[in-house]
């Protein structure tokens, strides 16, 4: 949230200086309410009015124009393109030499032989709006040639941006702000109280169809509305905090909520059918077309504001564009409502619609504010004199909320904060956060939260504001009674931890992702578990694995242009079961792209990366694992491999495949793994393994041999590892062509031989080496000479 510090200034005394708003910035962030940062609203140099003189065409330029602007002391020649202009039109003018709030100097300058000495400037250079169509007319604000606007655009001003937990909303407004700063200083505050008194009668009724969804709902109507543009200092005020100026009508709820942080909406009463207002659920099928043009198709989950025909605004959210305010408009219907938070949040993420009045009424907003709220509009108004006449309020509140009365103990206070805060400090800081605080009781104070404080409902909460407000850095320090600490770590968290250490050494970043299903999922079987009261559609089904998760990452990343990705998550998979659904641990691996390795770092991953990866990581966690012919159907089938411990399946390796591939916008070639993480953890090992440096020199061998296609290498593997003596062997050549027939191919190895206890003779190898021959021969395996 944005905040002026020039509109806080309002409220309380304040200096307008950079000490003083880092100052208080600071003692802001200190207390809870985080200030994220300070901008300065620099002003612009000598931007005062003038008026449009001479205008015509430059003489050897199409589409731009000479105008000579009088701004009450000389005669200003200017060149501009805005084709919006006349004679005797009041402009924003900076003379030369001068500079935009953004800093951009101006300077005199000549053009095809016609000079400029000043610049006509329009809403967006002033940053009073995002784009522009022409140079900003000032006709119609009261202004005369030579005015100054600097002061009264105040430009001179800080903008504050706030980080608001979701139990604060009360700060979530100017005043909410001023009040934290006030009890925080011990500035007075003067907070605005608008009222207005009417005797017409309301010309509308209000049918709330379920207060749980609608605690309040207060209504004003006006009439005779001129609709036109808001006095500057209000555009002006709503433009520093991020809201485009529209209309005066539209512009006065919008500051009102700014400022009080109680959201409103105004409708075009002639064009609501009947008298009635109806706050009601949708009917399914039902549709809306909301203010920023979209049609939106509606159902019993979300709520509405409707009249005697159709709903003309979602409620909390957004209004419809059958009932919006335009320059037409002559009579207004003014809404100030409280909604469920729960209510608003599921509408607005059914839709998928965040606006600055959903996020308010989803943190919760205060049903007695409503009246306030629409004085503080009706006042505004007033003040333009736009409207004639204005009924009395409608307003249905079917169940008042009884106030809320806590008991605070003083020595609890201090016990807890760990340090003495004196009596008639406790009431200074609960009164100027709002709350009604009576000392008679012999319990301690009773004290009654104003109703925007929805998280004041406990001593506790109580005792928490003072210790913020008298400060977290008053508090000496003092060594804590440590007690008994349990350092013990399950088998569960020291596997994961292993995990996480074995695979970012091997290069791969960790993904942490929501439980959520993806929309699309590699195994179409598995459909995940289907929550009964989803937060969204897109979060409707707890996920059935974390591989389809890992592709929607890597997805993502390769439409950044990311062109080497290699990830991994460890995450709970969930599967219905009879009675509740079945919650496990699942590891993906992902890699695709390029490996940055060898001569040019051009080499893109392969299987055999995949399969390298998941080796050293058994190897480091003592897991014997072996690799079968299998795995699921949307993994490449020449390219996959089953995972298994002791011939049970764990998992599966492989490359995607390619179709499934396009399905997602990926590169042709992908590889991924996913593992039942819970049976890896079985059989983890954590005990370190030992040897002792070898004595004596180890004999090398090479072996090539013709091995049939049907034998598996996993087989030859442990024919020769069976051998005594056999340290250790390592496949480096691999052949298939010409010289060697269709149905076989050549392997070639290097085996080391060592013994212990004594240096092996040429003769004992070479019978090593013949009886691994023999066993070989035995399996349809020839060594090639």
């Amino acid at each position: 949230m944005e905040v002026s510090y020039r509109w806080l200034a309002d409220f309380l005394d304040l200096e307008v200086s950079d000490e003083a708003v880092e100052k208080y910035a600071e003692r802001l962030t200190q207390a809870g309410a985080e200030v994220e940062s300070v901008e300065r609203i620099e002003a612009p140099s000598s931007l005062t009015v003038g008026k449009v003189t001479d205008l015509r065409p430059h003489p050897d330029a199409d589409n731009l124009f000479l105008a000579v602007i009088e701004d009450g002391q000389s005669k200003v020649p200017t060149i501009t393109g805005a084709d919006n202009l006349e004679a005797g039109a009041l402009v924003p003018l900076i003379k030369a030499p001068g500079k935009l709030p953004d800093g951009k100097e101006i300077e005199a300058q000549s053009f095809r032989g016609e000079e400029s000495r000043g610049m006509l400037c329009s809403k967006e250079e002033l940053g009073l709006e995002e784009k522009s169509q022409g140079i900003w007319l000032l006709d119609g604000f009261g202004f005369s040639v030579g005015d100054e606007l600097t002061e009264a655009l105040e430009f001179d001003d800080y903008r504050l941006s706030f980080e608001i937990t979701s139990n604060r909303p009360d700060l979530l407004s100017v005043i909410g702000i001023a009040r934290e700063l006030s009890v925080l200083t011990g500035k007075e505050l003067s907070p605005p109280e608008p009222t207005f008194n009417s005797d017409a009668p309301a010309p509308v009724e209000i049918e709330i169809e379920d207060p749980e969804d609608t605690p309040r709902y207060t209504a004003r109507t006006l009439s005779d509305v001129e609709v036109g543009a808001s006095p500057l200092r209000i555009q002006h005020r709503l433009a520093k905090v991020g809201l485009r100026p529209k209309n005066n009508v539209v512009d006065a709820t919008n500051y009102a909520m700014i400022e009080l942080g109680h959201p409103l909406h105004p409708f075009d009463l002639d064009r609501i059918n009947g008298e009635t207002i109806r706050i009601r659920r949708a009917e399914a099928g039902e549709r809306l077309t909301t203010l920023d043009g979209e049609q939106r198709e509606l159902g019993p989950e979300n709520l509405v504001i409707a009249d005697s025909d159709n709903p003309v605004a979602l409620a909390g959210i957004m209004g419809g564009q059958t009932s919006e305010v335009t320059s037409f408009s002559k009579n207004i219907l003014l809404e100030g409502a409280c909604f469920d938070q729960a209510r608003i949040r599921k509408s607005s993420q059914l839709l998928g619609m965040t606006t600055d009045a959903s996020r308010r009424f989803e943190k919760g907003m205060d049903p007695g504010a409503t009246v306030r709220a629409i004085n503080r509009v009706t006042e505004i108004l007033g003040e333009q004199k736009a409207f004639a006449t204005a009924s009395k309020l409608a307003d249905s509140y079917p169940a008042p909320a009884e106030p809320k009365k806590i008991t605070l103990r003083e020595e609890r206070a201090n016990s807890i904060i760990g340090v003495e805060i004196e009596k008639n400090e406790i009431e200074r800081i609960l009164t100027g956060l709002g709350c009604g605080v009576d000392e008679s009781s012999d319990e301690g104070f009773s004290v009654t939260p104003p109703s925007v404080r929805v998280d004041l409902t406990r001593e506790i909460d109580l005792i928490e504001e003072l210790a913020r407000i008298h400060g977290y850095d008053m508090i000496p320090e003092t060594a804590p009674d440590s007690g008994e600490v349990n350092l013990f770590r399950t088998r569960e968290e020291k596997a994961t931890e292993k995990a996480r250490e074995v695979l970012t050494g091997l290069g791969l970043y960790e993904v942490i992702s929501p439980g959520f299903a993806p929309a699309k999922q590699l195994d179409e079987e598995k459909s995940g578990v289907k929550l009964k009261n989803p937060m969204g559609e897109k979060r409707s089904k707890l996920r059935p694995d974390v591989a389809s998760s890992l592709v929607r990452h890597a997805e993502n990343n390769f439409k950044e242009d990311s062109d080497s990705i290699a990830l991994f998550e460890i995450g709970n998979v969930f599967q219905s079961g009879e009675d509740q659904p079945l919650e496990s641990t699942g590891l993906g691996v992902f890699l695709a792209g390029r490996r940055y390795e060898g001569i040019d770092g051009k080499e893109n991953y392969g299987f055999w990366d995949l399969k390298g990866v998941l080796e050293d990581f058994f190897a480091a966690l003592a897991i014997d694992a072996s690799f079968e012919p299998g795995g699921p159907e949307f993994l490449h089938p020449g390219r996959k491999a089953e995972v298994s411990l002791s011939g049970e399946s764990v998992g599966f390796a492989g490359e995607l495949h390619p179709d499934r591939a396009e399905e997602y916008d990926l590169p042709e070639r992908v590889y991924l793994s996913e593992l039942d993480f819970g049976a890896l953890i079985e059989r983890t090992s954590f005990e370190g393994s030992y040897e002792k440096l070898p004595q004596f020199p180890a004999s090398k061998r090479d072996l090539s041999l013709t091995v049939p296609k049907d034998v598996a290498e996993k087989d030859i593997r442990a024919t020769i590892n069976d051998q005594p003596r056999v340290e250790s062997l390592y496949l480096y050549d691999l052949y298939q062509g010409e010289q060697i027939d269709s149905d076989k191919r050549s392997l070639t190895y290097e085996i080391t031989f060592r013994d212990n206890e004594k240096t092996l003779s040429d003769e004992e190898v070479d019978k090593i080496v013949g009886s691994i021959r023999e066993e070989l021969k035995a399996k349809g395996i020839a060594l090639r000479e």
